[in-house]
């Protein structure tokens, strides 16, 4: 991957302008009542008024997935849900979260609105994205071929699918593939492939809770990392607890050696490490050059304040080094039968102001917009009729 320094030819790179910028003025003004009925049926107007803030480009969520719901003998995303149905812990509507709980979500049954097919739950996405002002997200494929879980589809057929639905819908998204260590040789293989044919950009979700070692494992994860350096590949590796495998393996300082050994690739500590490993994951975040987190399953009530507790991270993390290093995500779909994507992007734009804590516009567009770039290593235009 181009690393950009003094010599560089092509000039500074977006961090070292935003850096030497000046703060744009704090606080957020609230949108009109008029301008949130606007978003509900227009993306171009979500997409300049959410929380009334100026944007100067295309809002990203740095963190979703997509499947139908044929792709699996059982829906994981709903088995997850029902896993944490069944914890006692607070629900999201007491933390602030959304206006039903899980619970009322869960009894009110699956809305059918959107067909089970891909083309259903994209649709289902999209309608999500564009009520949040979110003009592009970047899709994580999951590697499920050797986890147990009972494929109709395999993992390449899907990536093959997935890229099909970035080609029909300019600009909206960007597509990762993942691959398991446990393939091999095979995997290499077909990480090369993807990035050939299906043009991918990333690899993620890694997930070193299905692998049952280290992701800094030499003989087994080296080889992945060096392929993604060659291909200028970032990757992004899930660093939170996860309810249905042992999550150990997912604690960010596994990647303190893989961010040390390979300099030039960029790693994104996926959620952050919460709930066990979070000051790890932003101590990275502002030591390596090469990593950077996002807040993806911070909606999760695994404490008695969801919204405190990320507001206050975000803030601590924007007054540090990790300023350029923090990214906005939803991990869509896990939490959208109890949280909207547009609840989530106004923790940050409305509930923020509300409990007092300030994002200026810069600091905003830096969480939503500026931070997945630099990550990326790429410049995300704004999608066709959508800014």
């Amino acid at each position: 991957m181009h690393i950009h320094d003094d010599a560089c030819a092509c000039g500074p790179s977006r961090r070292r302008l935003l850096g030497a910028g000046a703060i744009l003025t704090a606080g957020l003004a609230a949108g009109s009542a008029s301008a949130k009925t606007q978003t509900q049926a227009n993306p171009q107007a979500a997409a300049q008024a959410i929380g009334g803030v100026q944007k100067r480009g295309p809002w990203i969520d740095a963190h979703v997935h997509l499947q139908a719901l044929d792709w699996f003998r059982g829906n994981v995303f709903e088995r997850r849900m029902r896993t944490r149905r069944n914890r006692s812990t607070p629900r999201p509507q007491a933390a602030g979260l959304g206006a039903r709980s899980i619970d009322e979500a869960a009894a009110s049954g699956p809305r059918r609105a959107y067909g089970p097919d891909l083309e259903g739950q994209t649709q289902r996405l999209l309608d999500q994205m564009n009520e949040a002002g979110i003009a592009t997200s970047v899709l994580f494929a999951m590697d499920y071929d050797y986890t147990g879980e009972k494929l109709r589809v395999p993992h390449y057929e899907q990536l093959i699918a997935l890229a099909g639905v970035r080609d029909r819908h300019p600009g909206r998204f960007v597509l990762f593939a993942a691959i398991d260590p446990r393939r091999g040789p095979a995997g290499l293989d077909l990480l090369r492939r993807a990035h050939n044919e299906l043009g991918i950009v990333g690899m993620g979700e890694f997930a070193p809770h299905f692998f049952g070692f280290a992701p800094n494992d030499r003989e087994r994860c080296y080889p992945i990392y060096e392929l993604c350096s060659e291909l200028d590949l970032p990757i992004a590796p899930n660093c939170s607890i996860v309810a249905s495998h042992v999550s150990r393996w997912c604690d960010p300082i596994y990647f303190e050696d893989v961010a040390y050994d390979f300099p030039n690739l960029n790693i994104c500590l996926t959620s952050s490490g919460i709930p066990l490993w979070s000051e790890s994951a932003l101590a990275l975040a502002q030591s390596k050059q090469n990593v950077w987190i996002d807040v993806a399953d911070w909606q999760a009530p695994v404490t008695s304040d969801p919204v405190g507790n990320v507001l206050q991270f975000v803030r601590r993390a924007l007054d540090t080094e990790a300023r350029h290093k923090i990214l906005f995500g939803s991990d869509y779909p896990v939490f959208a039968r109890a949280v909207s994507e547009k609840s989530w992007v106004e923790v940050f734009t409305v509930q923020a102001r509300q409990r007092g804590i300030l994002f200026s516009d810069e600091d905003l567009h830096l969480l939503f917009s500026d931070n997945v770039q630099e990550f990326l290593d790429r410049d995300l235009p704004m999608p066709p009729g959508f800014g």
